[in-house]
């Protein structure tokens, strides 16, 4: 089982913009090569909601 790794600040902000754009979590996961949980628990970091 692979390590979790964190998102970079650089990913960080795609995931804002995409966000601000209406982007789903699914759609920034494929196009970060992550995996959908990564992304939506930083979705719902940087919204400030829950999952």
């Amino acid at each position: 089982m692979e390590k979790y790794q964190q998102l970079s600040i650089e990913e960080r902000s795609l995931v804002q913009t995409q966000l601000a754009l209406g982007f789903k979590p699914s759609w920034m996961a494929g196009s970060l090569g992550r995996t959908v949980s990564t992304t939506r628990e930083s979705y719902s970091a940087t919204a400030g909601i829950s999952p």
